[in-house]
């Protein structure tokens, strides 16, 4: 009696667990989007990559935008935008987030379990 109450609440825990999950993705995934269709209409560009690259480089945008795109960038996690990352880097922008900064250029460099969401971005 007791081994079927520990796998009946062993399969409701993964549910739980499952259906949070889930919605995280689903909710970082419409961020990731508003974002880059904010600064596609803004600043153009072929790709959400290259759009959010451009709105970094921009004078136009403030810090926090700046930052949003990073954050952005660093979710895509593309490999085109690593050039990009790296020239930030040497730069040291004392503006944009060092933390956030070394976050996309790892997760462009390498497998990240969110990166198939974004393929059609």
């Amino acid at each position: 009696m007791r081994f079927k109450r520990l796998i009946i609440f062993g399969i409701v825990a993964l549910a739980v667990f499952l259906i949070f999950f889930a919605f995280s993705l689903r909710g970082i995934y419409t961020g990731v989007k508003e974002i880059c269709d904010e600064y596609q209409g803004r600043f153009g560009g072929e790709s959400c990559a290259q759009s959010l690259m451009m709105s970094i480089d921009s004078i136009e945008t403030s810090v926090q935008e700046k930052n949003d795109a990073l954050w952005a960038l660093s979710q895509l996690g593309r490999e085109e935008s690593l050039p990009f990352l790296y020239q930030l880097e040497k730069q040291q922008n004392e503006r944009l987030s060092d933390i956030m900064l070394h976050r996309a250029i790892r997760f462009s460099e390498r497998w990240t379990l969110t990166k198939w969401m974004y393929k059609n971005l």
